[in-house]
């Protein structure tokens, strides 16, 4: 929810969900279909805060990968975390409704 400190970042499986700033009463900034990834911003910056919320239009699959878990992973499979971190580094420095729907691969 937006304001809130981001702990995880996730992963839109299935569904549609529509990414709303309060700011703006509640206006559709964007609109996720899957494939779609956000809160990356979690896995770099301990206080980030979530800059928008997001409403299940439809029924759907989010998958969550939280710090601790990253970590984990990371150490298990060194191959995983640059390119996760760059991903989240690319979506930190652009605006929150632009960069929800990137692609993620692993070497």
């Amino acid at each position: 929810l937006q304001g809130q400190v981001q702990m995880s970042m996730c992963l839109l499986a299935r569904g549609e969900a529509h990414c709303l700033r309060a700011e703006s009463g509640a206006t559709v900034l964007e609109v996720l279909e899957v494939p779609a990834h956000f809160g990356e911003g979690a896995l770099l910056n301990k206080r980030r805060r979530h800059l928008s919320s997001l409403k299940a239009v439809t029924e759907c699959n989010v998958y969550s990968l939280d710090r601790t878990a990253f970590e984990r992973i990371s150490a298990a499979y060194p191959r995983f975390r640059a390119p996760l971190l760059h991903m989240a580094e690319i979506a930190s420095s652009k605006p929150p409704s632009s960069h929800n729907t990137q692609h993620m691969e692993v070497a």
